[in-house]
């Protein structure tokens, strides 16, 4: 059963309009809010703002507001490369480090309208942060109704909060680690800096030229607490190569942190458990290799990591498909699943202009990929659930609880249940049946008499 699709698309945001400059396309990112999925993109003096509508299948243009435009110097990437989007409840955020101070913005999604927000005098070019060792570090996190504004300065940490409520930012403590004298100056060191919140803390992880580099904030006491490192992905291991440190990644699940990058021939993978606060190395997989032409940043660059409900999803853009896996968290394996043809080389799509604009975002329980193709945006979706669809206009008043009584009743029914089945395996199809009968038995009670019938069916 195909799990991709192919969405509608819209038409904006294309080279005929400018937007095949690095100045525009590179501001482009995407958000959720509920269940539609927002794009966001810096134009030469106006906002560009759009909604896909998932219910709908529908794209809608949204009001821009003028501001953060090339007149103003947000042409340069010292200022437009800060730029980062943010979900507080159900309003969209826009955050810009411009000459000497912050630039805020709120989407309100009632009024539909933009409100410029307080700035905040700090992190300008007078105080060095116009070079891109510091710049370039800026990451934005969201913990309750409050954005944190972090970035690595020449000898320490510096964080700001937003709060949304009472619309005033305060400056909070850092601590002095990743240093230009430690030797994170480097490109290979401090682009690798990831910040992510777990719990009510935010955390900041960073690749050092032997071990892992790890901080905690705990928002409470107001205090950056130093967490246990671990040696891996080191410069000697040839993590010094853009083309692995660049492909690093983390994610949250549950109240862990997941670390992933490619390396030359395999997925290396670490899990840190905050209870036992020890790192976890994670199996690997064989796959993205150097050899598969994975080296080349019109691929490495493409790939991203999302987590649906407990499980980590990899993404990346091959020269003419979708490669895609799963890893399960709880069976602790790596699960190769189903690629698309699309978004390939012969199509353009080997252009940074359009590459570099993928974007992955997680609505329930579906994957969405979108990207800005030369004059309009291309869009997908993989349904990680095999759902039941009641067919309502015919029966309206079945419940599923009904349907599913009703397709038990009958050997083709059951045959229909068990092709829904998500049992993802690369065992033999033997092995795939007997597992999918045997969850199918547990699940609806299926008697020995239907179990053979099935087995009868699934021969032919």
């Amino acid at each position: 059963m195909e799990q991709w699709k192919s969405l509608p698309g819209f038409n904006s945001l294309g080279d005929g309009g400018g937007w095949g400059k690095p100045q525009y396309y590179n501001t482009i990112l995407t958000n959720v809010i509920g269940q539609d999925l927002y794009v966001w993109g810096r134009g030469y003096s106006t906002f560009h703002f759009y909604k896909f509508d998932t219910k709908n299948q529908k794209w809608k243009s949204l009001p821009g507001i003028k501001t953060l435009g090339d007149e103003g110097g947000w042409s340069n990437p010292k200022y437009y490369s800060t730029i980062r989007t943010n979900v507080i409840g159900q309003d969209l955020y826009v955050w810009g480090r411009g000459y000497s101070a912050f630039h805020l913005y709120k989407f309100d999604t009632k009024s539909q309208e933009w409100i410029p927000l307080p700035g905040f005098d700090s992190l300008g070019d007078k105080e060095g942060w116009g070079d891109p060792k510091y710049y370039s570090t800026i990451q934005t996190n969201v913990i309750g109704q409050d954005l944190y504004v972090w970035g690595r300065g020449s000898s320490k940490f510096h964080l700001y909060v937003f709060d949304a409520k009472f619309q005033d930012w305060t400056s909070l403590p850092g601590i002095n680690a990743l240093s230009d004298k430690e030797g994170w100056g480097d490109p290979k060191y401090y682009s690798t800096i990831r910040t992510n919140v777990i719990g009510q803390d935010l955390y900041v992880w960073g690749r050092g030229s032997s071990t892992f580099h790890f901080y905690k904030f705990h928002t409470q006491a107001q205090e950056w607490i130093p967490l246990p490192g671990f040696s891996s992905l080191s410069d000697e291991g040839g993590w010094g190569d853009p083309k692995y440190y660049s492909t690093i990644q983390t994610n949250v699940i549950g109240q862990d942190l997941y670390v992933w990058g490619r390396g030359s021939s395999t997925f290396h993978f670490y899990k840190f458990d905050t209870q036992a606060q020890q790192w976890i190395p994670l199996p690997g997989f064989s796959s993205l290799s150097d050899k598969g032409g994975w080296s080349k940043p019109k691929y490495y660059s493409t790939i991203k990591t999302n987590v649906i409900g407990q499980d980590l999803y990899v993404w990346g853009r091959g020269s003419s498909t979708f490669h895609f896996y799963k890893f399960d968290t709880q069976s602790q394996k790596w699960i190769s699943l189903h690629g698309f043809n699309s978004l390939g080389d012969q199509g353009g799509w080997g252009d940074p202009k359009y590459y570099s604009t993928l974007r992955t975002n997680v609505i329930g329980q579906d994957l969405y990929v979108w990207g800005r193709g030369s004059s309009t945006f291309h869009f997908y979706s993989y349904k990680t659930k095999k759902n039941i669809i009641v067919p309502t206009e015919k029966f309206q008043n079945i419940t599923k609880t009904n349907y599913i009584s009703n397709l038990k009743n009958s050997i083709s029914g059951l045959y229909h249940l068990i092709n829904l089945l998500e049992l993802e395996t690369l065992e033999g199809k033997l092995e795939l049946d007997e597992k999918r009968i045997k969850k199918l038995e547990e699940m609806y009670e299926i008697s020995q008499n239907q179990k053979e019938y099935l087995w009868e069916l699934l021969r032919k």
